[in-house]
């Protein structure tokens, strides 16, 4: 029985699930001697011989851990056409965007004998089910987290995501960001806490894995969406330091952009980031900017720890910049 089958056959029967049983099943089923790699560490960082290309990063298949409203979609877009250039064949570009599509994607990767382009916001954890023969790495866009939080609430007050009850609750029956950020209080809407220490540590604490609109049966159970904690940012700090080929910064998008496409060894095809912005408010409210600190504070020690990577990958950028004499 394909691998695949016997994890639906195991969830026959139940019209949804939690992701934590869901990824134990997972686990079962795909339990194999062959799978399972570890993630290529930051290609500037590493101890490795300094080159200018290097083979294992060339070749290894890639997966995006998307953010939302870090410029993760202007990421995509400039990766499509590097990824098109180095032999990623046609159905090996697969969007990850909730967990449904990680099962699918985890079967894919490892039964393809192609390199594959992974990418949206469930790519992390994928690793488990990568081929131990086959080089595989994650790399990551960030953002200040105030910044990203009042740009992810306009956006979706603009595109008023009807599928998502927490949504509709918090944000779009808000009047202003004030009145959201009240209703959500002690509650833990994951799009606005620390959702990239969730994201980070995927798989890791499958309890805080509810964090879109098509996990745990349904999204508004809050009893579903447990708080993050000092051990669950201790994860994701490791992964972050650890496990991602690359980072990159919104903040520095155009120079994140070169590096980029110097691991991957090809120039980056030039896009231009495209952040959403509220030209109506520009100031927080003493309140506004507390709440959203609060409720972020271990993606806000992360952030601080993402940009201390950036700098240190930036000064060797340079330093193989002036040895290669590109």
């Amino acid at each position: 029985m394909e691998l695949l089958d016997l994890y639906q056959q195991q969830r026959s029967g139940r019209s949804w699930s939690f992701c934590a049983d869901d990824f134990a099943i997972l686990r079962k089923c795909m339990r194999s001697s062959e799978l399972g790699t570890t993630p290529l560490p930051n290609f500037f960082l590493r101890n490795a011989t300094t080159s200018s290309v290097d083979p294992l990063y060339t070749k290894a298949s890639v997966a995006f851990v998307h953010l939302p409203k870090s410029g993760g979609t202007s990421v995509e877009e400039f990766l499509f056409p590097i990824v098109g250039q180095q032999g990623f064949s046609f159905g090996t570009q697969i969007g990850v965007p909730h967990c449904s599509e990680f099962t699918k994607a985890a079967h894919v990767l490892s039964t393809s004998k192609n390199r594959l382009f992974l990418y949206s916001k469930r790519t992390f954890g994928l690793h488990e089910f990568a081929p131990k023969d086959k080089p595989f790495m994650y790399v990551t866009w960030l953002r200040e987290p105030v910044d990203r939080i009042v740009s992810a609430y306009y956006y979706i007050k603009k595109t008023r995501p009807m599928f998502h009850t927490m949504f509709m609750k918090y944000v779009v029956k808000s009047r202003n960001l004030t009145e959201c950020l009240q209703k959500i209080g002690n509650d833990h809407f994951p799009e606005f806490d620390n959702n990239f220490v969730r994201l980070l540590q995927f798989g890791t604490f499958p309890d805080v894995d509810a964090a879109f609109e098509d996990c745990c049966g349904s999204a508004g159970e809050l009893s579903a969406v447990p708080a993050v904690g000092e051990k669950h940012y201790l994860i994701a700090r490791e992964n972050l330091r650890n496990n991602l080929a690359f980072v990159g910064l919104l903040e520095e998008f155009k120079l994140s952009q070169d590096m980029l496409g110097y691991v991957l060894g090809k120039p980056a095809l030039r896009t231009d980031v495209q952040v959403n912005t509220n030209p109506h408010k520009t100031v927080l409210t003493d309140f506004e900017r507390r709440e959203i600190e609060r409720m972020n504070y271990w993606d806000i020690k992360l952030y601080q720890d993402a940009k201390e990577v950036f700098e240190q990958q930036k000064e060797r950028y340079q330093e193989m910049l002036k040895k290669f004499g590109i």
